[in-house]
């Protein structure tokens, strides 16, 4: 087996790239008075890190990020580990790989990210379930209001990489 030093040191650059990205876009946020996960970049960030990382270094550069913030580090938006939103970060942590793994099978980057918001959302609603209420009132208070924003949110991702590679294409030509 041959080792690629240069490829495999700019993986690691890459994620801990991605690493910084998330956490600086978790300080983005929006609280709401209704409930008690604000609105944050977050997700922008692990759609784009999805997007553009091969689904095991999407995959590690979340996982980074989420044990950053178990281990202390202030990364975490609206609290600390165990908190009402650490289900979502559970579910970014999959969310991430699956996006790179539906993009690589020919769907789509919205479709893609779609599917990410799905499975965070999955994540988030488990866990505020665990706090006691029925999941029908968690999905409609821990899912239903962020809905809108989280499309707008793969709109701008998909979006921005759509346009980079439009100009990317014709700086080419």
């Amino acid at each position: 087996m041959v080792f690629h030093l240069k490829k495999e040191g700019f993986s690691v650059i890459r994620v801990l790239l991605s690493i910084l990205f998330i956490m600086a876009s978790a300080k983005f946020m929006i609280p709401l008075p209704f409930h008690p996960v604000p609105i944050t970049a977050q997700l922008i960030a692990v759609y784009f890190v999805g997007l553009v990382l091969s689904p095991m270094e999407s995959f590690v550069a979340v996982l980074g990020y989420v044990v950053s913030g178990i281990c202390g580090l202030p990364v975490f938006c609206g609290g600390a580990w165990g908190s009402p939103g650490s289900g979502y970060l559970v579910g970014m942590i999959i969310a991430a790989p699956v996006i790179g793994i539906l993009l690589k099978r020919g769907f789509s980057s919205i479709t893609s990210c779609i599917g990410g918001c799905a499975i965070v959302h999955l994540g988030g609603c488990v866990w505020l379930a665990k706090f006691g209420s029925p999941f029908s009132f968690v999905v409609a208070v821990g899912m239903t209001p962020f809905l809108a924003i989280n499309a707008l949110k793969i709109a701008v991702v998909c979006g921005g990489l759509f346009l980079y590679k439009k100009i990317k294409q014709k700086k080419a030509d």
